[in-house]
């Protein structure tokens, strides 16, 4: 964001106003199902069968993305995106997951550093144990 405000704070302002609650976001939800880019459900199972792990990052809403990674197939531990926060009682808003990395201001970036991180570990990780293999 290239404005004043941090992305956190604009978050915040804007739920503050809006105060969905859980059937509001379940609703919407029927409302409006997932409709998906043409090509990208064909590009994800491409990867899914070469084994390639597909992430979603968004600064949306972990509730309203995991329709689309359902039917994309993407596990719901790959998504990062914001997470809303409903009263257990009655499902009233009560905030969002600030600890989120997309919460932040240049969260997304975060989390691709993360992922990236998680890839270069895994993958030193194999080519180690391939070079130890060598040598014997």
């Amino acid at each position: 964001m290239n404005g004043s405000m941090l992305f956190q704070d604009a978050l915040k302002q804007r739920l503050d106003i809006i105060k969905p609650s859980k059937n509001d976001v379940e609703r919407f939800i029927k409302e409006n199902p997932p409709k998906l880019t043409p090509g990208v459900q064909n590009l994800v199972q491409l990867l899914h069968s070469q084994n390639i792990q597909v992430y979603l990052i968004s600064g949306g809403f972990t509730q309203l993305i995991k329709p689309i990674a359902d039917i994309l197939l993407i596990p719901h531990e790959n998504i990062f995106a914001n997470v809303l926060q409903f009263s257990s009682i009655d499902g009233t808003y009560e905030g969002f997951d600030t600890n989120q990395l997309t919460s932040k201001s240049g969260g997304k970036k975060l989390v691709v550093e993360l992922l990236k991180q998680k890839l270069i570990q895994k993958n030193g990780n194999k080519s180690s144990g391939q070079e130890q293999g060598q040598g014997q």
